[in-house]
């Protein structure tokens, strides 16, 4: 990894902020070129980063102002760097923001530090880095009754075979439905799929 690869923290609590940074800084080829409580703050001292590289802009996007006007606002500095969205949850809104302005990464506060750092050097070298489950905030228009049935059972731990039976179904049909609902939730696995469903289920099976 480039050494001056360098985060800017934008947003959130002041001690929360204070925080971060010393666990970013502590971290071999990582450093804090500065923290700022807010997108105002930071232009003001947008010229002192004009020539940084690998430069990284982590925001909390957590708060009362709406994450597209923070994005947009910081957008409008046009800074030469990656930016990067941090949240406790994923929502519609954090969802339509990352989109709208192509992010290169959403990290969320229950993170371990380990998964952190692996992110950043993900992001680093070009790659974009997005939580389990990331379309599930946009995506229950996606689903059809038959889906929602599949993910209701499925987080039930019904088995495949279970929910074939219970559905009057061949194994091998929820074996691709089951396949589709990872896909269309950005999901890996049943358990992640089974976190999506309280988002999903808003509506009768």
């Amino acid at each position: 990894m480039n050494s001056s690869s360098s985060i800017l923290l934008v947003g959130g609590p002041d001690l929360v902020r204070a925080a971060i940074a010393g666990l970013i800084g502590a971290q071999p080829g990582l450093s804090v070129a500065g923290s700022f409580a807010s997108v105002a703050d930071l232009r003001d001292a947008r010229a002192a980063f004009d020539d940084a590289e690998s430069l990284i802009a982590l925001i909390d996007v957590d708060g009362p102002e709406r994450c597209l006007d923070t994005i947009e606002r910081f957008c409008a500095l046009e800074l030469d760097c990656r930016l990067v969205l941090m949240c406790t949850e994923l929502d519609e809104e954090i969802v339509a923001c990352g989109t709208a302005h192509a992010v290169s990464g959403v990290l969320l506060k229950s993170y371990q530090l380990v998964d952190v750092r692996a992110a950043l050097d993900h992001i680093i070298t070009g790659h974009v880095v997005m939580p389990a489950g990331w379309h599930a905030a946009g995506a229950s228009e996606s689903l059809s009754p038959r889906l929602r049935q599949v993910l209701d059972l499925l987080s039930q731990g019904l088995s495949n075979d279970e929910i074939a039976t219970r559905l009057h179904l061949s194994p091998n049909t929820v074996k691709f439905y089951v396949r589709d609902l990872y896909q269309r939730l950005g999901v890996r696995n049943r358990i992640e799929a089974s976190q999506c469903r309280w988002r999903l289920l808003d509506a009768a099976v």
